[in-house]
Order: C-alpha cells, then sequence, then structure tokens
C-alpha cells in the first residue's frame, strides 16, 4: 500500500506541477499495473479529461488533440511519457483549436517525459520491494517445510517404530520392555502435540491484531503448570521451582504464558546437561515481574544471543531435538503482554529471562 501511495503521490505532484507551468487544468494518466485500463489523477480534480485521447496517445506513443496533426478538433492537448511502451500520459485542457504553440507542445512534452521517468523508477522501486517481500516469504516457507518435514520425521519414525514393536513382539516383550516402548510412544507423541501448539501460536501471534483472553491470574498457579507440563515430558530432569509467595496476581493469558514458560524449561532441559538440572524462579522488578529459567549446560553459543529468539534457530546441540519455534514463541508471547526476553550466559550455564511489565494491580500492590 506505501508504494503504491508513492506512485499516486508522485502522479499528483506531476499534474499540480503540468498545471502550474500551463496554467490550465492538468492530468496524469497511467497504465493499470495489472494492464487493464488506466488511472487518471487530475488537478483540479473537478475537472474533466478526455480518456480517449489519453488511450490513444499512450497505445501510438504520439501527441493528440489541439495543436497536433491527430484529432485537433479536441479540446485538450495529450502527450505520451514515451514513443515507445508508454506507462502513461499528460493531459492538459486547451479549448477546442487552442492548443500549444510549437515551442510549449516541445516544452510541455518534454515535461511529459520527465514525469514518466521519475513514475517509471517509482514502480521500478515497488516492483523490486515486491519481488524481495515474495523472494522472502517463499524461502520462509521452505525453511517451513524442511523444518517441519525434519521435525516431524524424528518423532513419527519413534512412534512408529515402538507400535510395530509392540504389535509384532508383544508376546515376547518383558514387562520392562513394554513400558519402555510405551514411554516411548507417549514421549514422542508429547513432542507432536508441542511443535503442533507451537506452530499454531507463532501464527496466531504473528497477526498484525492480536486479541489476547487475559485474566487475572497466579504467577505461582502459570509457572506451575508449565513446569508440570515439562516434567511429564522429562521424567529424568530436575527441574525446580522457585516462586515467592508473596507476588501479586498479573492480568496475562493464563494458557499462551505458560506455554512460553514451558519451552523455555523445555530449552533450559535440552541444554541443561546431562543429566539435566533447571531453576525456574519468579520475582518482582522497578518495573514489573521476571521470570527466569537457568540450566547448568555448556552457555550459549557464540554470537548475539537476541539470534536465539529467531524462528527455526537452534542452538548447539541440534541433536537434542525441537521445532526451532519454542523460543520465538517467548518473545512474541512476552511482547504481546508489553514485555520483553533475553537470554545470558552465567557462571554455569545459560539463564532465559522474560520481563513483564507491571499491570494496575501490580501497580497499586507495590
Amino acid at each position: 500500500m506505501a508504494a503504491a501511495d508513492g506512485t499516486e503521490l508522485l502522479a499528483r505532484t506531476a499534474a499540480r506541477c503540468m498545471r502550474e507551468v500551463t496554467a490550465r487544468p492538468c492530468a496524469i494518466y497511467l497504465r493499470r499495473p495489472e494492464g487493464d485500463g488506466l488511472l487518471m489523477y487530475a488537478d483540479p480534480e473537478a475537472e474533466q479529461f478526455d480518456d480517449r485521447a489519453a488511450a490513444w496517445a499512450i497505445d501510438n506513443g504520439r501527441s493528440v488533440g489541439a495543436g497536433s496533426l491527430n484529432w485537433p478538433e479536441l479540446a485538450v492537448w495529450c502527450a505520451p511519457f514515451a514513443r515507445v511502451r508508454a506507462a502513461g500520459a499528460v493531459q492538459v485542457q486547451t479549448g477546442a483549436g487552442q492548443g500549444p504553440t510549437p515551442p510549449e507542445a516541445e516544452h510541455w512534452s518534454a515535461l511529459a517525459r520527465q514525469a514518466g521517468l521519475a513514475i517509471e523508477r517509482e514502480r521500478a522501486s515497488v516492483a523490486a520491494a515486491h519481488a524481495e517481500q515474495s523472494a522472502k516469504a517463499e524461502a520462509a516457507r521452505n525453511t517451513l517445510l524442511a523444518s517441519l518435514s525434519h521435525d516431524l520425521r524424528t518423532p513419527l519414525a519413534g512412534i512408529v517404530g515402538s507400535a510395530s514393536a509392540l504389535r509384532s513382539q508383544g508376546a515376547d516383550l518383558t514387562e520392562l520392555q513394554r513400558a519402555t516402548l510405551l514411554d516411548n510412544l507417549e514421549h514422542e507423541a508429547r513432542d507432536l502435540a508441542l511443535m503442533a501448539d507451537n506452530i499454531l501460536q507463532t501464527a496466531r501471534l504473528s497477526q498484525p491484531q492480536i486479541d489476547l483472553a487475559t485474566q487475572w491470574e497466579s504467577v505461582d498457579d502459570v509457572m506451575g503448570a508449565a513446569v508440570t507440563r515439562v516434567r511429564r515430558r522429562w521424567p529424568g530432569a530436575s527441574i525446580q521451582l522457585k516462586v515467592p509467595r508473596d507476588l501479586p496476581l498479573v492480568k496475562v493469558e493464563a494458557g499462551l504464558l505458560a506455554q512460553a514458560v514451558a519451552n523455555l524449561v523445555d530449552n533450559a532441559v535440552r541444554h541443561g546437561g546431562d543429566p539435566p538440572r533447571v531453576v525456574v524462579q519468579a520475582g518482582r522488578t522497578d518495573e514489573g515481574i521476571f521470570i527466569a529459567v537457568r540450566d547448568h549446560g555448556r552457555g550459549l553459543p557464540p554470537g548475539n544471543a537476541a539470534e536465539l529468539f529467531q524462528r527455526w534457530r537452534r542452538g548447539q546441540a541440534s541433536h537434542a531435538g525441537g521445532s526451532g519455534l519454542g523460543l520465538a514463541i517467548c518473545q512474541l508471547a512476552a511482547e504481546a503482554h508489553g514485555g520483553s526476553v533475553s537470554a545470558k550466559d552465567c557462571a554455569v550455564g545459560a539463564e532465559f529471562r522474560m520481563d513483564l511489565p507491571a499491570s494496575e494491580k501490580l501497580e497499586g500492590a507495590a
């Protein structure tokens, strides 16, 4: 829309300049970008112009109307931007038989060519911007498909393998073997469910306008739900939850915030050492509250920590799995609530933090 407005602004400016030069009502005609019909920008807008003359001038690459050799009986004079493949034309109301003198016609034609060059440059810039956007969108789609095909293959292969073993060898399996296969099925299915949730939330939070279903919630309850979800996925991980009892209620969308916190904890477990040890805590800040998740792994990968929150970005331990959307959703969720996310190295491991601003009730309780 902004690019189209740029072309329109140039056309209206050209019409106004032509009017100042000729002291007569003027209009700029442009071929529609899609190729059918003409767009007309007049100065002043209330005047009537001859669309047929403009179309003839553009199609034939020659001047037409009063003072020219073509349709001299017309009450307008019209010149194309160029002789070949003109993108538009300038039209001046002259009155019947009152066309420009030869020097005036030459001057007006030169102005028409200059206007055409400026408008053509703007349209080329618009086309280049659209092409770049299309290329980025195509690259994003390809990245999405490649990531999904890779990420779906791993849990699906695990589900198929475990189910196949249970079906074909069920009678010969020990109770421990059967329980292990069932655990694998549950774990891989939860991976798929988390991946689906992350994809849906990414699509939702990427919309220009987001309506959050906010309610007054307990930070302890939200974080507890998130940690419980991750503990089910990683029963062997040590996850310690520290939430002060005096934290006030916050107005948030509980499900979204719980998913964001769960993603932070899940990321910490995946990269938090062997066996994974994770500490999840919350507290007050001058501006609101914070939620921090610390692991005991190798720390952040080299580079800009902010890049970790980009979509499809994975850390060093790519073998740990994940869709590459978890941390991106944390950032989108925090920003949707007016907050922010950050990451830093610690003496041992790394800390990912979400800061949320104070709501009215939080400010009153401070």
